[in-house]
Parts: C-alpha cells; sequence; structure tokens
C-alpha cells in the first residue's frame, strides 16, 4: 500500500505492485528486492549520503542498545498525540528509529526516506517490528516525493532540516519531531580525538511555521569496554572523516570509552 509517495516525474500518486511503482501517466520505476524504490530524480547519479562502512557501523552500535533512552523518550513524548495513521522519517538512514516508532505505535502505517541507497538496504532488512507496515524510498529531504498533506507525523533524527517541506506533506495541525545532539553529546569521544576538543552549538528552536509544543533533554554516559564498540561509534560519526592520524591512534590504543551522550528532542505542531 502507498497513501503518500508519488512519481518524480509528474507528481501524480504511485501505485506499488510487488517488482515496481506505477503512475497514471505510465512512468515506472523499479521496486528492488532490497525493499526500496528509487524515486531520485534522473540528475541524482551515482551515491550519495552515508557509505555502507558508515552505516553498518551505526547498525552495530545502535543494535547494542546505546542509544535506547533516546528512541524511549522519543516515543513517550508522541505517545499522547492523537490522529496519528501516517509516519514519514525523512533521513530514515539503517532503520533504528523508525521501526522503533512503528513499534511503538502497532497501527500505524510507516514511510522512510534517505539519499543513501546504502541506508535503504539495511532499513529494508531490519523491519522486524513493521514487517509489512514499511515503505522505503531514496529520495532528497529538500524535493520528497511526498504528496502534499499527507502525513500526521514527521521524524527527523540528526538528519538536514527541510521545514518547507515538511511543512508541505504535513497534514493542517500535523506534528514533526525533530532530534538533534545536545551540547556536550560525545564530548569524551572528542576529547581523545582532538587537542582541542569542542561542544555542539545551541539551536534555536523557533521554526518558522511550527509552533513548539515541548522540549525534552535526554543525558546518558556511556562506557565502551569492546574495541568494536567503540569503532563502530566512531566510524558511524563525521568525525571519521575529520579525524587525523593521531587522534585515529589514540582511539584504537583505548582499553575503553567513557562519552557523556546528549540529546534535544522538540515536539512541534504545524501553523496554519
Amino acid at each position: 500500500m502507498n497513501r503518500i509517495f508519488t512519481c518524480p516525474v509528474c507528481g501524480e500518486l504511485l501505485s506499488f505492485e510487488t517488482t515496481r511503482c506505477l503512475c497514471p501517466h505510465g512512468h515506472s520505476f523499479d521496486r528492488g528486492a532490497r525493499g526500496y524504490v528509487n524515486l531520485l530524480p534522473p540528475s541524482h547519479k551515482g551515491d550519495h549520503g552515508d557509505n555502507k562502512q558508515m552505516i553498518a557501523a551505526r547498525r552495530t552500535f545502535l543494535d547494542g542498545g546505546w542509544y535506547a533512552p533516546l528512541l524511549a523518550a522519543a516515543t513517550e513524548i508522541c505517545r499522547p498525540l492523537s490522529g496519528i495513521d501516517v509516519i514519514l522519517d525523512t533521513g530514515c538512514g539503517e532503520g533504528y528509529y523508525t521501526d522503533g516508532f512503528l513499534s511503538a505505535f502497532p497501527a500505524t502505517e510507516g514511510y522512510g526516506i534517505d539519499i543513501s541507497k546504502d541506508a535503504l538496504r539495511f532499513a529494508g532488512v531490519r523491519k522486524s517490528a513493521s514487517e509489512g507496515r514499511l515503505t522505503l524510498a531514496a529520495a532528497s529531504v529538500y524535493r520528497m516525493p511526498v504528496a502534499e498533506g499527507t502525513v500526521d507525523l514527521v521524524l527527523d533524527f540528526f538528519s538536514p532540516l527541510a521545514t518547507d517541506e515538511f511543512s508541505r506533506v504535513l497534514k493542517k495541525d500535523g506534528y514533526f519531531l525533530y532530534a538533534i545532539p545536545g551540547p556536550r553529546h560525545l564530548f569524551g569521544l572528542k576529547e581523545v580525538l582532538y587537542d582541542t576538543p569542542y561542544e555542539n552549538k545551541t539551536a534555536d528552536t523557533a521554526l518558522d511555521g511550527f509552533r513548539l509544543l515541548c522540549e525534552r533533554s535526554v543525558d546518558d554516559t556511556v562506557r565502551l569496554t569492546d574495541p568494536l564498540q567503540i569503532r563502530s561509534l566512531f566510524m558511524m560519526t563525521p568525525y571519521a572523516y575529520r579525524t587525523g592520524a593521531r587522534g585515529r591512534e589514540r582511539l584504537e590504543n583505548l582499553p575503553e570509552l567513557v562519552t557523556p551522550v546528549s540529546f534535544r528532542l522538540m515536539l512541534y505542531q504545524k501553523e496554519g
């Protein structure tokens, strides 16, 4: 079933069949065995977004339960909301948060988009709690192939912020949950990697077209003693691309890593 995804060529609602998707004008898109349909425009050639190594590291780390308090807090904030039938996870990655929400809200229909096809391949085989209720597509959050006013709840966990698009696809009075790192998120990791570690900037909570309903901080400390978990945490972050040889060497020689994890959750409602 498809209630929201549209043809990237003409904008008409797509009909999902077993191996392909069709629009009323005859545009056809393969629905791969990996569980997603590619709805990126023809100009998007090659691979985009997080690569296979980063996605695999994220899967290993998240499946260890280290960010479970964040997922629990996020679903708790949204549980009192009424009329949540369709959930769209923008930048869904390998599907950890998507799957968690569909598990917490069993009556919902879920959709996920990501620009990384590697991420969607991982998400396509996850679907443990959401089998039959999750539809995935390769797409950009800045130009989503999603029909206007069809989504009840938009999720954004550490993904690009595209408020105009989020507002467009949300129903009247729909909701948007935004998760971002707190100021000292992974500061213990930064102390190992960098000579002068820095705190994350505090983002403004005001968003055009949205009313902030509530905000919550989720803070914890993780102690990693498994080298695989330490490496997975490092590899799933942008620091893997920004760290020099000295920082990598210090990380590889660590017997354990102790670091704060800090998140900000903000729940918004569409205005107008």
